[in-house]
C-alpha cells in the first residue's frame, strides 16, 4: 500500500499478524523498557547468541579436535557464513509475508538442530551438515528479528532500544567463551561437546519467549510509561 494507507478488519487482505493491521506506533526508550515484549525480545535474544557467541571463537579448534583436519575445519568455517546468504534472503522475504515471531521461532529451531549436529561430528560429511544446517538458520533468523523490534516499537527509538538488546545480549556471550574454553583445558575433545550442547539448550527458551511475545498496546497521548498495558496477541 502506499505510504500512510492501511488495510484495517473486513478488507480484502487484512491480516491480523502483519503490520499493516496496526497503527504506526512509537515508543520512545522508556516507554518500551517499561513493556514485557521488550524484555522478551533482549532476554530470546540473549538465549539463541548464547550458543553462536562461544561457536565463534572456539569452532576452529573444536573442529580439529573432534577429529577433522586443518583442510576440512578451514573448509567448514569458510562454508557456514556462505551457507547463511541465501537465508538472509529467505528470512527478509519470509519476514514480509508471515508473522515474524514465527519465522524467527523456525530460524532458532534450524539453528538448535545446526547445533546439535555440531556437538556429534565426527567426520566432513557431518560436519558439512553442521555448516549447512545452522548457517543456513542462523542468517533465516537476523532479517526478522531486527525488523520485529520497528514493527512493534516504531521508529522513534529504534536505535536505541536495538542498542541496548546488543549491550545486553554480550553479556551472555562474554562468559560463554569462557565456559567452552575452559571445559577443553579441562576434558579435552569431549569437554567440548559437554560445553556445546549445553549452550545449545537456552536456544528452547529463545523460541518459546518468541512465539509468546505480545504486540504492545500503543503509548497513549501523555500516559506514563507504567500505564502502558500488554495487547493481547494472536496465537502463535
Amino acid at each position: 500500500l502506499p505510504d500512510g494507507d492501511t488495510l484495517v478488519a473486513g478488507q480484502e487482505g487484512f491480516d491480523p499478524t502483519l503490520n499493516e493491521g496496526f497503527p504506526d506506533v512509537q515508543f520512545t526508550a522508556r516507554q518500551a523498557l517499561r513493556t514485557v515484549t521488550y524484555w522478551k525480545y533482549v532476554v530470546g535474544s540473549m538465549c539463541g547468541f548464547i550458543f553462536f557467541s562461544a561457536l565463534i571463537i572456539h569452532q576452529f579448534i573444536a573442529l580439529e579436535s573432534f577429529g577433522l583436519g586443518t583442510t576440512w575445519t578451514t573448509a567448514l568455517v569458510t562454508l557456514m557464513p556462505l551457507a547463511s546468504f541465501p537465508g538472509r534472503v529467505l528470512g527478509g522475504i519470509f519476514a514480509d509475508m508471515y508473522d515474524k515471531r514465527k519465522v524467527i521461532a523456525v530460524a532458532w529451531t534450524i539453528q538448535l538442530a545446526g547445533a546439535l549436529i555440531f556437538v556429534f561430528v565426527t567426520n566432513p560429511i557431518t560436519g558439512i551438515a553442521y555448516a549447512l544446517v545452522f548457517g543456513f538458520g542462523f542468517g533465516l533468523g537476523n532479517p526478522p528479528r531486527v525488523a520485529i523490534l520497528g514493527d512493534y516499537f516504531g521508529r522513534k527509538s529504534y536505535g536505541s532500544l536495538l542498542g541496548m538488546q546488543f549491550l545486553l545480549t554480550s553479556f551472555g556471550g562474554i562468559f560463554a567463551p569462557i565456559y567452552a574454553g575452559t571445559m577443553f583445558d579441562i576434558y579435552g575433545a569431549i569437554g567440548y561437546r559437554i560445553a556445546f550442547i549445553t549452550l545449545a539448550v537456552p536456544a528452547v527458551a529463545a523460541i518459546y519467549l518468541y512465539l509468546t511475545m505480545q504486540r504492545p498496546a500503543p503509548p497513549r497521548e501523555g500516559s506514563s510509561p507504567a500505564e502502558l498495558p500488554e495487547a493481547r496477541s494472536t496465537a502463535p
